[in-house]
């Protein structure tokens, strides 16, 4: 029995689309022709992080843009990125300490956590958490933890 030859054309898509027509700034679609993946799939994915950032809790959402926003002007005040040079790195670095620590002063008038945890403690363990996440991912591993809130739960501090 003969094979039938493979379909030429364009691979079927994951999710069902529609074709739609929009106009846009020719700026902008010079720009998104320059992109990765040509201009279909660089609009898909802008709006793609464009509807993801919009279900960010809308307090995290404008904390992301203040720190975004003191990362500009220690750039307008060196000249360099905050990534990119010592002395940029630890100002971008003490402004965002200064940022929290405004946030630290008006903290929420209720509690309504379960967690028992005192919040040093607490951040610890998340950050270990997030750092131990982080590191298995980078290097393709998947490791089953016990949940954030278990093991804050569990904590006896």
């Amino acid at each position: 029995m003969q094979k039938k030859p493979a379909k030429r054309g364009r691979p079927r898509a994951l999710v069902e689309t529609e074709q739609v027509a929009v106009r846009l700034p020719r700026f902008m679609v010079d720009r998104f022709r320059k992109g990765r993946h040509g201009l279909s799939r660089e609009i898909q994915e802008r709006l793609a992080r464009s509807m993801h950032f919009d279900q960010v809790e809308p307090h995290l959402r404008v904390l992301c843009g203040q720190i975004e926003q003191l990362a500009k002007a220690v750039h307008r005040a060196f000249g360099q990125e905050w990534h990119a040079d010592q002395r940029a790195h630890r100002t971008f670095i003490e402004t965002v300490r200064l940022l929290l620590n405004d946030l630290e002063r008006q903290p929420p008038s209720e509690r309504k956590a379960t967690v028992k945890a005192e919040p040093t403690h607490a951040a610890e363990l998340i950050y270990n958490h997030f750092v131990a996440t982080t590191r298995d991912a980078h290097e393709g591993r998947v490791e089953f933890r016990p949940s954030l809130r278990q093991i804050l739960e569990g904590s006896n501090d």
